[in-house]
């Protein structure tokens, strides 16, 4: 079984790799933008998810997967149902689709109406988290040390104590490449893999970085992009305003 052969390979990604995966992602945000236009009060979940699963349809996408949550659900990871949204839920989506054989992996978050001061702590806390990631986002950076940077992102955005397992991800023709969950290092046993987890990254691999801060009771936040690692530094794949 040579597959994990084949990861170690694609781990660094081809410019028309690239080009698919972008072309993935200006599909998957535009249906995610579906989404927030479609919602309002009244509005249910499974109204929310059919808009998104129609533009995806549109561009002979596939659906990988949708959690979308309101109110108190938006703490969790569940799939779309009747609830109705209300005035002053949180709506919270991570959703995933592939285009040409390649995944996209994108969220977004709402408030209907004003967010409160809880809430907006929790989304403030989270772009901190976010940006302070991003500055060490390069090639050459290991992902541990992404990680480390996400948590201090949060406690100087407010929220001190956070601490999280993961911050993201690599994707490609699997929704999660090697090095798979980007984090605390974790032991491979593969013989065509490094020895773990925790590996330089390098120019031309395509990650994820993204947090959830979420409050049972309250429900939660996420926010996440997809970075084409560059020398010195990385582009997103697509635009995004998360605000």
């Amino acid at each position: 079984d040579a597959s994990d052969l084949f990861r170690l390979i694609r781990m660094v990604k081809t410019e028309e790799e690239i080009d698919r995966l972008r072309k993935a992602a200006v599909l998957n945000e535009r249906a995610m933008q579906a989404i927030f236009k479609k919602a309002r009060v009244g509005c249910s979940e499974l109204d929310l998810a059919q808009e998104f699963h129609c533009e995806i349809a549109k561009e002979r996408g596939q659906v990988g997967w949708l959690h979308l949550g309101s109110g108190r659900r938006s703490a969790g990871i569940f799939p779309p149902s009747p609830k109705k949204l209300a005035a002053g839920d949180l709506l919270r989506a991570d959703a995933g689709c592939y285009l040409d054989s390649y995944h996209s992996d994108t969220c977004g978050t709402a408030v209907l109406g004003e967010p409160t001061a809880k809430q907006a702590r929790l989304f403030a806390a989270g772009l901190s988290g976010v940006k302070t990631c991003l500055d060490v986002c390069r090639p050459g950076s290991r992902p541990s040390e992404l990680l480390r940077s996400l948590e201090e992102g949060v406690t100087q955005g407010g929220m001190p104590g956070i601490k999280k397992d993961f911050v993201g991800h690599t994707i490609g023709i699997e929704a999660r490449e090697f090095p798979f969950e980007l984090g605390a290092p974790k032991k491979l046993s593969s013989p065509f893999l490094p020895e773990t987890t925790d590996i330089p990254l390098e120019e031309n691999m395509v990650i994820n970085v993204e947090i959830a801060l979420v409050e049972l009771g309250l429900g939660g936040i996420q926010i996440e992009h997809t970075l084409v690692l560059k020398n010195g530094g990385f582009e997103f794949i697509v635009p995004q305003e998360r605000e």
